[in-house]
C-alpha cells in the first residue's frame, strides 16, 4: 500500500471540515465513523498508524460536531453524551 494509500489521524483531518461545514452556515453536523469510541487493537506507537476507535477523541478535540453514529466495536452505546456530542 506504500505510495498507494495515506493513513491519517481522523481527528485532525475532520477539524477542518466541521469548521467549513460551520462557516457555510450548517446547522446541524452529524459524523458517520467506522470507529470505536477510543483505544485500538494494535499497536499505534510500533507502526505509526493512527488509532482505529476514535469518537471520543472527535468529541472531546473537533468543535462543532452535534452527533456521532458510529459502528466499529460491534456493541451498544447508548444514551451517551461526550463533551456535549451525542454519541
Amino acid at each position: 500500500m506504500e505510495g498507494r494509500l495515506e493513513l491519517r489521524d481522523i481527528t485532525a483531518s475532520l477539524a477542518p471540515v466541521v469548521e467549513d461545514l460551520r462557516a457555510r452556515g450548517a446547522d446541524l453536523v452529524v459524523v458517520l465513523a467506522h470507529s470505536g469510541l477510543a483505544g485500538s487493537s494494535y499497536d499505534t506507537l510500533g507502526t505509526g498508524v493512527p488509532p482505529e476507535n476514535e469518537v471520543a477523541a472527535l468529541a472531546h478535540e473537533v468543535p462543532g460536531i452535534d452527533v456521532v453514529l458510529m459502528g466499529h466495536s460491534h456493541g451498544e452505546i447508548a444514551d451517551t453524551v461526550i463533551a456535549g456530542v451525542l454519541i
